[in-house]
């Protein structure tokens, strides 16, 4: 059945062609155009790099050296956890503590350990993730799904593939290297 709220200029499967044609023939002039748009940026990339990897390394290493000063004179955040400065403000955050496995312990070992330690409260301290299996539920059928609150549902996607033949996609390459500017 044909969705009669959609929209279309197009009337036929002729028409449809057309417009492959002028999506394939569009990409070849924007790939063109992407291509010659790429080469300059790298030319101008190439032209910049070293003096921006020397100013990369050092606001690295200025910022390096104010993180080591300020971690030697933390009381100084004590009170207050920024500072302003001239050019700036430094800020101090900390962050909430984390648990973690120490070296030499996997999550196997530690849940071992909570249990003999822990016995009676170990599940305080150890969870079981539960989660639905969905893979398992394809099983059952549409009647089955809806009694459990689930339902069973599909979904399609179009996909538009564009292509030239080899002597269109040619020409239509030229026409964009006559004129780079329309091809835009």
């Amino acid at each position: 059945m044909a969705d009669t709220e959609t929209k279309t200029s197009i009337k036929n499967w002729d028409g449809v062609d057309n417009k492959l044609k002028a999506i394939a023939e569009n990409s070849a002039k924007r790939d063109e155009a992407e291509g010659l748009m790429n080469a300059k940026l790298l030319e101008v990339q190439n032209e910049y790099n070293d003096t921006l990897d020397a100013l990369n390394k050092d606001i690295t290493a200025d910022t390096q050296d104010i993180i080591a000063y300020c971690k030697l004179n933390k009381e100084e955040f004590e009170a207050n956890k920024t500072k302003q400065l001239n050019y700036g403000k430094i800020e101090i955050r900390n962050n909430p503590a984390s648990i973690v496995e120490r070296d030499k312990f996997t999550t196997e070992k530690v849940i071992a350990k909570i249990k003999a330690v822990y016995k009676k409260l170990a599940k305080t301290y150890i969870r079981t993730k539960e989660e639905i299996d969905k893979n398992a539920l394809k099983s059952l059928n549409d009647k089955e799904l809806k009694a459990i609150g689930l339902e069973r549902k599909t979904s399609s996607k179009i996909v538009v593939t564009a292509f030239l033949k080899e002597t269109a996609k040619k020409e239509a390459v030229k026409d964009n290297l006559k004129n780079p500017a329309q091809a835009v």
